[in-house]
Protein backbone atom coordinates (compact mmCIF):
# COMPACT_ATOMS: atom_id res chain seq x y z
CA UNK A 1 0.00 0.00 0.00
CA UNK A 2 1.13 3.63 -0.83
CA UNK A 3 1.30 6.34 1.87
CA UNK A 4 -0.34 9.27 -0.18
CA UNK A 5 1.33 12.39 0.52
CA UNK A 6 -1.82 14.09 1.43
CA UNK A 7 -3.05 15.58 4.69
CA UNK A 8 -5.18 13.13 6.91
CA UNK A 9 -7.88 16.07 7.86
CA UNK A 10 -8.24 16.64 3.91
CA UNK A 11 -8.98 12.93 3.39
CA UNK A 12 -11.17 12.08 5.97
CA UNK A 13 -13.20 15.14 5.54
CA UNK A 14 -13.86 14.71 2.38
CA UNK A 15 -14.87 11.06 3.76
CA UNK A 16 -17.34 12.37 6.29
CA UNK A 17 -18.63 15.21 4.02
CA UNK A 18 -19.61 12.88 0.93
CA UNK A 19 -21.26 10.51 3.57
CA UNK A 20 -23.80 13.71 5.01
CA UNK A 21 -24.33 14.60 1.63
CA UNK A 22 -25.91 11.28 0.71
CA UNK A 23 -27.55 11.15 3.91
CA UNK A 24 -29.44 13.86 3.20
CA UNK A 25 -30.88 12.64 0.65
CA UNK A 26 -32.32 10.39 2.24
CA UNK A 27 -36.25 11.77 3.40
CA UNK A 28 -36.62 8.75 5.54
CA UNK A 29 -33.72 6.70 7.01
CA UNK A 30 -33.93 2.95 6.53
CA UNK A 31 -31.31 1.92 9.00
CA UNK A 32 -30.35 4.13 12.09
CA UNK A 33 -26.57 6.07 11.49
CA UNK A 34 -24.48 5.03 14.39
CA UNK A 35 -21.18 7.57 14.87
CA UNK A 36 -18.39 5.75 15.99
CA UNK A 37 -15.25 7.87 16.78
CA UNK A 38 -12.47 6.99 15.62
CA UNK A 39 -8.67 6.26 17.36
CA UNK A 40 -5.50 8.09 16.54
CA UNK A 41 -1.89 6.63 16.04
CA UNK A 42 0.76 9.08 15.82
CA UNK A 43 2.76 6.20 13.25
CA UNK A 44 2.49 2.48 13.12
CA UNK A 45 2.07 0.29 10.11
CA UNK A 46 -0.25 1.46 8.33
CA UNK A 47 1.63 4.78 8.26
CA UNK A 48 4.70 6.85 9.20
CA UNK A 49 2.41 9.71 9.22
CA UNK A 50 -0.40 10.82 11.67
CA UNK A 51 -3.37 8.54 11.29
CA UNK A 52 -7.18 7.15 12.73
CA UNK A 53 -7.42 3.59 12.69
CA UNK A 54 -10.12 1.17 14.50
CA UNK A 55 -9.97 -2.26 14.51
CA UNK A 56 -13.58 -3.32 11.66
CA UNK A 57 -15.17 -5.62 15.06
CA UNK A 58 -17.34 -2.40 16.29
CA UNK A 59 -18.25 -1.60 12.51
CA UNK A 60 -19.67 -5.30 11.78
CA UNK A 61 -21.33 -5.27 14.95
CA UNK A 62 -23.71 -2.28 14.49
CA UNK A 63 -24.09 -3.83 10.85
CA UNK A 64 -24.85 -7.04 12.38
CA UNK A 65 -27.64 -5.38 14.48
CA UNK A 66 -29.18 -3.72 10.99
CA UNK A 67 -27.29 -0.45 11.36
CA UNK A 68 -25.65 1.87 9.25
CA UNK A 69 -22.20 2.52 11.37
CA UNK A 70 -20.21 5.42 10.56
CA UNK A 71 -16.43 6.13 11.47
CA UNK A 72 -15.85 9.85 12.83
CA UNK A 73 -12.72 11.83 12.55
CA UNK A 74 -11.73 13.44 16.82
CA UNK A 75 -12.63 17.07 14.64
CA UNK A 76 -13.96 18.83 17.70
CA UNK A 77 -15.32 21.86 15.96
CA UNK A 78 -17.32 19.17 13.91
CA UNK A 79 -19.21 17.63 16.52
CA UNK A 80 -22.19 19.57 16.52
CA UNK A 81 -22.53 18.03 12.66
CA UNK A 82 -21.71 14.78 13.77
CA UNK A 83 -24.63 14.80 16.40
CA UNK A 84 -26.79 16.06 14.01
CA UNK A 85 -25.72 13.22 11.52
CA UNK A 86 -26.42 10.09 13.68
CA UNK A 87 -29.27 8.69 15.48
CA UNK A 88 -26.52 6.91 18.40
CA UNK A 89 -23.15 6.72 19.16
CA UNK A 90 -20.97 4.12 19.82
CA UNK A 91 -18.03 4.93 21.91
CA UNK A 92 -15.02 2.62 21.38
CA UNK A 93 -12.25 0.76 23.71
CA UNK A 94 -8.84 2.38 23.42
CA UNK A 95 -5.48 2.81 25.36
CA UNK A 96 -4.93 6.52 25.84
CA UNK A 97 -4.55 7.63 28.90
CA UNK A 98 -6.85 10.10 31.17
CA UNK A 99 -5.64 13.73 33.02
CA UNK A 100 -4.37 12.93 35.81
CA UNK A 101 -7.23 14.23 38.02
CA UNK A 102 -9.14 11.25 37.06
CA UNK A 103 -7.35 8.81 38.65
CA UNK A 104 -7.57 7.66 42.17
CA UNK A 105 -4.06 7.88 43.25
CA UNK A 106 -2.61 11.17 41.34
CA UNK A 107 1.06 10.49 42.77
CA UNK A 108 1.49 7.35 41.20
CA UNK A 109 3.92 7.78 38.66
CA UNK A 110 3.26 6.55 34.62
CA UNK A 111 5.47 6.39 31.34
CA UNK A 112 4.22 10.49 29.93
CA UNK A 113 2.91 10.25 26.72
CA UNK A 114 2.02 12.59 23.92
CA UNK A 115 -1.13 14.10 24.42
CA UNK A 116 -3.90 12.37 22.02
CA UNK A 117 -6.57 13.67 20.25
CA UNK A 118 -9.35 11.25 21.50
CA UNK A 119 -9.49 12.72 24.91
CA UNK A 120 -10.38 16.28 24.20
CA UNK A 121 -13.23 14.75 21.11
CA UNK A 122 -14.31 12.02 23.19
CA UNK A 123 -14.89 14.16 26.60
CA UNK A 124 -16.57 16.79 24.68
CA UNK A 125 -18.87 14.70 22.14
CA UNK A 126 -20.14 12.59 25.78
CA UNK A 127 -21.04 15.34 27.47
CA UNK A 128 -23.24 16.38 24.41
CA UNK A 129 -24.36 13.34 24.30
CA UNK A 130 -25.23 13.05 28.35
CA UNK A 131 -27.27 16.59 27.82
CA UNK A 132 -29.13 15.85 24.87
CA UNK A 133 -29.80 12.40 25.97
CA UNK A 134 -28.82 10.80 22.75
CA UNK A 135 -28.27 6.61 22.91
CA UNK A 136 -24.98 6.24 23.54
CA UNK A 137 -23.24 2.96 24.11
CA UNK A 138 -19.76 3.03 25.41
CA UNK A 139 -17.21 0.30 25.57
CA UNK A 140 -14.23 -0.03 27.76
CA UNK A 141 -12.54 3.18 27.46
CA UNK A 142 -16.20 4.39 26.27
CA UNK A 143 -17.32 3.43 29.43
CA UNK A 144 -15.05 4.99 31.42
CA UNK A 145 -15.58 8.19 29.46
CA UNK A 146 -19.13 7.88 30.56
CA UNK A 147 -18.19 8.03 33.89
CA UNK A 148 -15.52 10.22 33.99
CA UNK A 149 -17.26 13.19 32.93
CA UNK A 150 -19.30 13.02 35.66
CA UNK A 151 -16.59 12.82 37.97
CA UNK A 152 -15.53 9.24 38.16
CA UNK A 153 -12.24 8.27 39.55
CA UNK A 154 -10.30 5.12 38.19
CA UNK A 155 -7.40 2.96 39.17
CA UNK A 156 -4.31 3.28 37.01
CA UNK A 157 -3.81 -0.96 37.26
CA UNK A 158 -6.43 -2.86 39.08
CA UNK A 159 -3.71 -6.06 39.38
CA UNK A 160 -1.29 -2.75 41.29
CA UNK A 161 -4.45 -1.38 43.33
CA UNK A 162 -7.09 -4.38 43.78
CA UNK A 163 -7.00 -7.69 45.78
CA UNK A 164 -7.74 -9.59 42.22
CA UNK A 165 -7.59 -13.21 41.30
CA UNK A 166 -8.32 -12.33 37.73
CA UNK A 167 -6.04 -10.83 35.42
CA UNK A 168 -8.01 -8.11 33.48
CA UNK A 169 -5.49 -7.15 31.04
CA UNK A 170 -4.54 -10.24 29.44
CA UNK A 171 -6.65 -13.93 30.83
CA UNK A 172 -7.75 -14.51 27.42
CA UNK A 173 -7.96 -14.12 23.62
CA UNK A 174 -10.77 -11.07 23.15
CA UNK A 175 -13.20 -14.07 21.66
CA UNK A 176 -12.91 -15.40 24.71
CA UNK A 177 -15.17 -15.05 27.71
CA UNK A 178 -12.65 -14.98 30.48
CA UNK A 179 -14.69 -14.74 34.21
CA UNK A 180 -18.37 -13.81 35.14
CA UNK A 181 -19.87 -10.85 36.22
CA UNK A 182 -23.30 -9.97 38.43
CA UNK A 183 -25.78 -8.43 36.98
CA UNK A 184 -27.90 -6.51 39.30
CA UNK A 185 -31.92 -6.31 39.53
CA UNK A 186 -33.69 -3.12 38.65
CA UNK A 187 -30.86 -1.95 36.43
CA UNK A 188 -30.61 -0.77 32.80
CA UNK A 189 -28.74 -4.10 31.64
CA UNK A 190 -30.60 -6.32 33.42
CA UNK A 191 -33.85 -5.27 32.32
CA UNK A 192 -32.15 -5.24 28.93
CA UNK A 193 -31.37 -9.52 29.20
CA UNK A 194 -33.29 -10.54 32.15
CA UNK A 195 -30.76 -12.52 34.02
CA UNK A 196 -28.43 -12.07 37.06
CA UNK A 197 -25.11 -13.14 35.71
CA UNK A 198 -23.34 -14.04 32.59
CA UNK A 199 -19.67 -14.60 30.94
CA UNK A 200 -17.78 -11.55 29.59
CA UNK A 201 -14.36 -11.34 27.91
CA UNK A 202 -11.56 -9.29 29.42
CA UNK A 203 -8.61 -6.05 27.84
CA UNK A 204 -8.10 -3.61 29.92
CA UNK A 205 -6.08 -2.20 32.93
CA UNK A 206 -7.55 0.74 34.13
CA UNK A 207 -11.11 0.84 36.53
CA UNK A 208 -13.62 2.49 37.72
CA UNK A 209 -13.78 2.85 41.38
CA UNK A 210 -17.02 3.93 42.02
CA UNK A 211 -20.33 4.88 40.47
CA UNK A 212 -20.28 8.94 40.11
CA UNK A 213 -23.46 10.75 40.70
CA UNK A 214 -26.02 10.52 37.85
CA UNK A 215 -24.97 6.75 37.30
CA UNK A 216 -26.23 3.18 38.23
CA UNK A 217 -24.14 0.28 38.62
CA UNK A 218 -25.16 -2.08 36.77
CA UNK A 219 -22.72 -5.12 37.07
CA UNK A 220 -19.91 -6.32 38.70
CA UNK A 221 -17.24 -9.10 38.54
CA UNK A 222 -16.25 -11.20 41.31
CA UNK A 223 -13.82 -9.44 42.69
CA UNK A 224 -16.10 -6.22 42.94
CA UNK A 225 -14.55 -4.99 39.63
CA UNK A 226 -17.34 -2.31 38.18
CA UNK A 227 -18.15 -3.75 34.63
CA UNK A 228 -21.41 -2.03 33.53
CA UNK A 229 -23.00 1.14 34.19
CA UNK A 230 -25.80 3.40 33.25
CA UNK A 231 -26.97 6.99 33.03
CA UNK A 232 -29.51 7.88 35.48
CA UNK A 233 -32.48 9.90 33.47
CA UNK A 234 -31.37 8.67 30.16
CA UNK A 235 -33.11 6.94 27.37
CA UNK A 236 -29.64 4.99 26.56
CA UNK A 237 -26.94 5.50 27.86
CA UNK A 238 -25.06 2.07 28.56
CA UNK A 239 -21.39 1.27 29.83
CA UNK A 240 -19.49 -1.88 29.56
CA UNK A 241 -16.24 -2.75 30.95
CA UNK A 242 -15.95 -5.74 28.26
CA UNK A 243 -15.86 -6.08 24.27
CA UNK A 244 -19.27 -7.36 23.37
CA UNK A 245 -18.58 -6.47 19.43
CA UNK A 246 -15.96 -10.17 19.57
CA UNK A 247 -19.49 -12.00 19.69
CA UNK A 248 -20.94 -11.97 16.35
CA UNK A 249 -21.10 -15.64 15.29
CA UNK A 250 -23.93 -15.94 17.80
CA UNK A 251 -26.67 -13.32 17.14
CA UNK A 252 -28.36 -14.60 20.23
CA UNK A 253 -26.14 -14.38 22.74
CA UNK A 254 -26.28 -11.90 25.52
CA UNK A 255 -23.75 -9.79 23.81
CA UNK A 256 -25.56 -8.76 21.01
CA UNK A 257 -28.34 -8.83 22.62
CA UNK A 258 -27.34 -5.77 24.54
CA UNK A 259 -26.01 -4.00 20.77
CA UNK A 260 -29.45 -4.48 19.16
CA UNK A 261 -31.14 -2.79 22.39
CA UNK A 262 -29.09 -0.19 21.96
CA UNK A 263 -29.86 -0.10 17.67
CA UNK A 264 -33.47 -0.43 18.81
CA UNK A 265 -33.07 2.60 21.64
CA UNK A 266 -32.15 4.81 18.61
CA UNK A 267 -35.40 3.72 16.22
CA UNK A 268 -37.38 4.68 19.49
CA UNK A 269 -35.45 8.24 19.64
CA UNK A 270 -36.21 8.95 15.79
CA UNK A 271 -39.93 8.60 16.23
CA UNK A 272 -39.84 10.30 19.35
Amino acid sequence: MSDFHCPMSTFVCYIFYTIKQESTCITMKSKPIIGIPLDFEEQGSFSKRPHYALRHHYFDAIKACNALPVGLPLDTDSIEDHLNLCDGFLLPGGTYKFSGDWYQNTTQTHTKHAPNPRIKYDQTLTLELHKRKIPTLGICAGMQVMAGILGGKFYRDVSLELPTQFDHLNAKDAEEEAHSIEIFKGSLLHTLLNTDKMSVNTAHREALVECPKGTELCASSPDAVIEAIAWENHPFGLGLQWHPEFFLEDTSNPHIQIIKAFINATKEAQHA
